[in-house]
């Protein structure tokens, strides 16, 4: 029993990093976002998570929250660490609005209060008008970055981007990529210009990009080698991700999207026939998704590896 609980007590280097540590995750909610933040409150003795919330179809951010907990993908979560909720503080804020909407409060909480940043949010939908991207996708990432620079207890900052940012090239290396226009202009022009106007000049701008999504996650990514240079800065590119493959639960998923919705699709039965030639995916599951992005903020923090000009 002695050497069982030897090993019980025993921490691995990424938990002994985040020990006591104050975190703000924005996409707490989302595909990524939900699995992340019940591995961090289960898995690593961290103070504190500010959880960065909207409203959202016309619920409150306190109901999202209650019915986000409410999910099986934390019942684990809830027999290990019980009071798990106390190392929760809600911070109601946008990503489509100037400064993530953030109140002066908040924000000033935040600056004194936070040690790691992880960037999660963002809008996947393919089709989403550039202007609205934009907003969601390079404003929020600039804004918040000029945020963190702030916080002069910051270890890291990690950027959740997507391996497909760069997926007009034939070759894609561990580098960060000049794009064709830059992200404080094409901020400016959405901040100035119609929808209309925006939607009518889209093809030309995405040029060999094959949507908004794709574009906007490389015009961010310039963004943070453009405002987080000096800063302790990571940036990970995770691929199609999918459910979860065993932890805390097996194939656990919250949305019917992309490959979700196929592969439950096929399964029923509904779908017998796609139309497809030589098609390799590159899926992960999103709980190695969630480890990649933890084990990153340590050997960031840990090494000091940052964005050079």
């Amino acid at each position: 029993m002695e050497s069982l609980k030897a090993r019980d007590d025993t921490k691995s280097e990424i938990q002994t990093f985040f020990k006591g540590l104050n975190i703000f995750l924005t996409g707490g909610t989302g595909a990524v976002g939900q699995v992340l933040l019940e591995k961090l409150l289960r898995s690593c003795p961290i103070s504190n998570v500010f959880l960065l919330v909207r409203e959202k179809k016309n619920k409150s951010p306190e109901t999202r929250i209650d019915e986000l907990f409410n999910m099986p993908l934390f019942d684990r979560l809830k027999v290990v660490q019980p009071n798990f909720i106390r190392k929760i503080t809600l911070v109601i804020g946008d990503c489509e609005k100037p400064d993530l909407g953030l109140s002066e409060e908040d924000k000033a909480l935040l600056v004194a209060r936070v040690d790691v940043v992880i960037h999660c949010a963002a809008t996947v939908n393919f089709i989403e008008p550039l202007r609205r991207t934009t907003f969601i996708n390079v404003r929020s990432t600039r804004d918040l970055l000029l945020l963190a620079r702030r916080m002069n207890g910051l270890k890291v900052f990690v950027y959740v981007s997507s391996a497909f940012s760069n997926c007009n090239r034939n070759y894609i290396d561990e580098i960060i990529y000049e794009n064709h226009i830059q992200g404080d202009t094409l901020i400016e022009m959405a901040e100035n210009m119609t929808d209309s106007a925006m939607d009518s000049i889209t093809n030309k701008l995405l040029k060999n990009w094959p949507n908004t999504y794709t574009l906007s996650k490389c015009i961010a990514e310039n963004i943070v080698q453009q405002y987080g240079s000096g800063m302790p800065i990571c940036i990970t590119r995770p691929g199609i991700v999918v459910s979860t493959y065993d932890d805390p639960v097996l194939g656990w998923v919250n949305n019917f999207v992309g490959v979700n919705g196929l592969t439950l699709g096929a399964g029923l039965g509904a779908i017998r026939v796609v139309l497809a030639n030589n098609i390799k995916l590159a899926v992960v599951p999103s709980d190695r998704v969630a480890n990649a992005i933890i084990s990153s903020a340590w050997h960031t923090g840990v090494v000091g590896y940052g964005i050079q000009e």
